[in-house]
Parts: structure tokens; sequence; C-alpha cells
């Protein structure tokens, strides 16, 4: 999939989740509808002004918008524990099974801990 389309999809996936119109989305961006149109249909690419603008409004990250990550929001990225810190983009930068294996992990461990607190 190219730039184009992967910023196509988020706009069209964020703008349905707070169901709004293209021509509202415009207005808030300050662009006419034709021109977010053509961003939703991937005819067009917004400049980084825009994107910025986009980012804010649904408070994603540009990188999300672009289809880099599938992180909405990076914020600080940083996990503490007792003996470190794990960067969410250390584990988002794993292949595929490899996030399955720590998601599973992470599922076993809360199921753990809601055992040992039902005691």
């Amino acid at each position: 999939m190219n730039v184009a389309q992967n910023i196509a999809n988020s706009l069209k996936e964020l703008r349905a989740e707070e169901k709004k119109k293209q021509s509202e989305i415009a207005k808030i961006l300050n662009i006419s509808s034709s021109t977010y149109s053509n961003y939703e249909r991937g005819a067009n690419i917004p400049d980084f002004t825009v994107l910025i603008k986009v980012a804010e409004h649904y408070n994603v990250s540009v990188e999300y918008i672009l289809g880099l990550t599938r992180i909405r929001t990076m914020g600080s990225g940083l996990i503490e524990t007792k003996n470190g810190k794990i960067s969410v983009k250390d584990i988002s930068s794993l292949n595929d099974e490899n996030r399955e294996v720590i998601r599973i992990m992470v599922e076993a461990l809360k199921m753990k801990e809601k055992f040992e607190n039902q005691r």
C-alpha cells in the first residue's frame, strides 16, 4: 500500500469514529471540502502542516496517520519496570509473531493477577 492510500484509510477511519462529515473536518482543518475529499480518496497527500493539524485534532501521531505504526499516540513511549524501562517503540518494531507472543504473555499475566486477587 502506498503513502497516499495509508493516509486516506487513516483519515476515513478517524473521521468515521467521530461520526463527522468530510465538510466538518475540512472546516476544522481550514481547508476546502474538495481538498479534504481528495485526501480521503488518496488522490492528493496533505502537506505536513495539515498532517499535524489532523494529528492534533484526533490526538494521534503523524506516524499513525502515515500508516507507519499501529500505535495511535506515541506519548512518552516508555513503560517503567522495577529493573528499567521498556520502550513501546522497541515492541512495535518486533515482527508480528513476536508482538503476538508479547500480547499473549500480557493476557496470561493479567489472568494470573486476577486469579491471585480473588483468593
